[in-house]
């Protein structure tokens, strides 16, 4: 028996396996007796006299809870919840380290085929935006923000006017 969970499970699979124990409990499958036999008070019993215990869902759990090493299925489930949080702290940070593309888009404008495959160099294509107005910051084809084309030394920048999307959770 161990305390700790494999990396391919999910707290999902231990659900179903205490359904299907109560499943197999009621329709009397001699093989659900060893499993809940990991419960003290039905330890002694013979499969006969298990087999007619009023076992619930809860009693299944529990049993699920012992063959994996933990004292209770409270204590599973606040152990897989603890297995969770460390990843999304793990991933959050790993995710913070991670480079995403970003574009700026002075504009937009949709041009024929026809008109597309006339383009040459020196070609001019008009653009849904003016000349002094603001241009997106984009992120697979995401508005992220607004804001302002800036001189950064010998490089072109952007001001941020206005954030687009926010969304927490």
């Amino acid at each position: 028996m161990s305390n700790s969970f494999p990396d391919n499970l999910s707290i999902e699979y231990y659900k179903k396996r205490a359904k299907k124990l109560l499943k197999n409990f009621k329709n009397n499958k001699i093989e659900s007796c060893r499993q809940l036999r990991l419960i003290k008070r039905y330890s002694s019993l013979s499969d006969a006299e298990l087999l007619k215990s009023p076992i619930k869902l809860t009693g299944t759990q529990f049993s699920v809870a012992l063959e994996f090493g933990y004292e209770s299925w409270q204590q599973l489930v606040n152990q897989y919840k603890q297995n969770i949080k460390k990843e999304v702290i793990k991933m959050a940070k790993l995710m913070k380290k991670t480079k995403i593309p970003v574009e700026i888009q002075p504009g937009t404008n949709d041009i024929s085929k026809k008109e597309l495959s006339g383009v040459v160099v020196g070609s001019i294509i008009e653009l849904d935006n003016k000349v002094k107005r603001s241009v997106k910051l984009m992120s697979y084809k995401q508005a992220i923000a607004q804001g302002e084309v800036v001189l950064v030394d010998d490089y072109l920048g952007m001001c941020i006017t206005k954030l687009l999307c926010r969304k927490s959770k």
